[in-house]
């Protein structure tokens, strides 16, 4: 799967570990990120991730139904929304089989929002 970023500062994050570092609380092991990272790479579609742990692939509610997220640790999730070419059902949702690319759009502890 394609992996783009909202910014320059979230993909140095995703990338190196020493900002990954400085960002993540130290209670979150940094590496979690890369292999959250190497993994999401490795899928075809976004039907390949899995809804179950450890990715627990799951869409939010309310103002940001639009966007998705996996688990990296504890309360700690990747955010992304599809983007590119795909196809949607009757309400306009994604058919995620058909999602190829993503952009992760932040990281963090989303609880706290």
């Amino acid at each position: 799967m394609y992996i783009g970023y909202k910014n320059s500062k979230l993909k140095k994050i995703c990338k190196d570990l020493k900002s990954t570092t400085k960002v993540l609380p130290q209670n979150i092991k940094s590496d979690r990120l890369f292999v959250r990272m190497r993994d999401l790479a490795g899928f075809d579609t976004m039907a390949d991730i899995p809804a179950d742990p450890p990715f627990r692939l799951h869409r939010w509610l309310g103002k940001r139904q639009s966007q998705w997220t996996i688990d990296i640790q504890g309360l700690y999730r990747i955010h992304f929304v599809p983007t590119g070419e795909f196809d949607s059902d009757e309400n306009g949702n994604p058919i995620l089989a058909t999602v190829s690319e993503i952009i992760i759009v932040d990281i963090g502890d989303f609880h706290d929002w």
